[in-house]
């Protein structure tokens, strides 16, 4: 039960630090591009495309927790273990979150690319908070017999690594300065101590 509540967790306080980094700064670059060249059609387009997509993708990677939410037995080791998985990558995310923030607060650091704490360790903090919350997951399901949370978690894992996590923040980040030493030096996605160290 320890890795439901950690799992609202982590939907809470995602939603709540989105809501407060995006308040009064309008759409983010990649969506007012396709705003722009879709026109009055992005009303519908965005609805589809963004939410729509978005949504079926949601709905069927959970399936198999919220099967294994609907078996649910006693508490064992595996349960623990999801529960201690999920807390770490809420855990790594909100120190991400409020390390970024406070680095982007100071107005001397505007276009650099943030090279302390988490980040000196990992270029991708939030993708890999997301791979291992749903690792936890995954934990959480073996033993009710949803064994496809774990394929879900795979899948999850490779989304970030190849389609939506690395490479597009990487892709938003290759013209900012220094970002070419940075990421020679630092780890795309699992936490390491950097090459220079």
């Amino acid at each position: 039960m320890a890795n439901l509540y950690t799992g609202h967790e982590l939907g809470v306080r995602r939603a709540g630090y989105l809501t407060w980094r995006s308040h009064g700064r309008g759409q983010r670059p990649r969506y007012a591009a396709k705003s722009a060249k879709a026109g009055a059609a992005w009303s519908w387009r965005s609805l589809v495309v963004v939410f729509g997509f978005q949504g079926l993708l949601m709905r069927r990677i959970s399936m198999p927790l919220q099967f294994a939410v609907r078996a649910l037995g006693d508490v064992g080791s595996l349960d623990l273990a999801s529960a201690v998985l999920t807390l770490v990558g809420v855990t790594f995310e909100a120190v991400g979150d409020l390390q970024l923030a406070r680095f982007r607060a100071r107005p001397q650091n505007k276009a650099q690319i943030i090279t302390t704490g988490l980040w000196r360790h990992t270029r991708q903090p939030n993708s890999f908070d997301d791979a291992v919350s749903w690792w936890g997951f995954a934990c959480f399901g073996v033993p009710s017999g949803a064994w496809p949370t774990v394929l879900t978690a795979s899948l999850v894992t490779f989304l970030l690594l190849r389609v939506s996590g690395v490479p597009m923040l990487e892709a938003s980040m290759k013209h900012q300065p220094g970002s070419s030493a940075y990421v020679s030096r630092t780890s795309a996605f699992f936490p390491l101590p950097p090459k220079d160290s």
